[in-house]
């Protein structure tokens, strides 16, 4: 557990078959749609390494909001209890407690506060556990923590008190980042929907016209001119999906 470096995402067998199924029926459905015969899906194979490296990337980030949220939680928790006059490997019990309480047993940051726990009482310090943990997860706000107790420490200044300050600004920045990520729910939802559209729209038009795009899938003009438009909302999808990211 204490070596996932979450920055990069490991597909199960269940989700390599599963997104590539998924890639695939891409690739068909745009065949059909766009060129009217199964056989253009053949150069549209390497799409699907393509597609890997995108939901790769997108469960990456969807693992890295989850564990912004443990995370905050997590440090409110360890500032609580060593508030509370608790020792820091103890903190650290408790913070894995209070994960648990939340329903949250399975959950990654509830595992990274046991074995920080373990990694202390086997002699590591408290900076370098959390360092360990900042690198591996691409969290700044981690390594600040760590940071600031180390300078707290060394400075001999009321640990609690500089710690509880901390774990305010950390948890209002993620907050304020967790409030954009609402706002952008929306959006994003309305990027998926319009991206489903020029599919939907060739389908009707198939669907009721009968002949109506015949033009479009005989001759190399219209084949050429099809690919053009494939090629033209690909772009456009990828430029939607980066405006609805906003990093903080």
């Amino acid at each position: 557990m204490g070596t996932i470096d979450y920055r990069e995402y490991r597909f199960s067998l269940r989700e390599w078959i599963l997104y590539g199924m998924e890639g695939a029926a891409l690739v068909f459905v745009a065949a059909v749609l766009f060129f009217d015969t199964l056989l253009a899906a053949v150069p549209g194979i390497p799409f699907l390494a393509f597609f890997y490296k995108w939901k790769r990337r997108e469960r990456a980030e969807q693992r890295l909001r989850e564990l912004k949220l443990q995370f905050r939680e997590g440090i409110k928790s360890i500032s609580t209890a060593l508030q509370a006059g608790f020792s820091v490997e103890n903190a650290l019990r408790e913070a894995a407690r209070d994960l648990r309480m939340m329903e949250w047993h399975k959950a990654y940051m509830t595992r990274e506060l046991e074995e920080m726990r373990r990694k202390i009482e086997s002699g590591q310090t408290v900076e370098q556990v959390f360092l360990d943990f900042a690198g591996r997860s691409g969290m700044e706000d981690a390594g600040v923590f760590a940071d600031v107790f180390a300078a707290a420490k060394r400075s001999g200044q009321d640990l609690t008190k500089v710690i509880g300050n901390t774990v305010r600004t950390i948890g209002e920045k993620l907050e304020m980042e967790r409030e954009i990520e609402t706002i952008l729910a929306s959006r994003k939802y309305e990027q998926n929907i319009m991206s489903l559209m020029p599919f939907g729209m060739l389908f009707y038009l198939r669907l009721t016209s009968g002949g109506f795009l015949d033009v479009l899938y005989k001759g190399l003009a219209g084949r050429l001119l099809m690919a053009g438009c494939l090629a033209v909302y690909v772009v456009i999808w990828r430029l939607g999906k980066r405006l609805v990211q906003i990093e903080i």
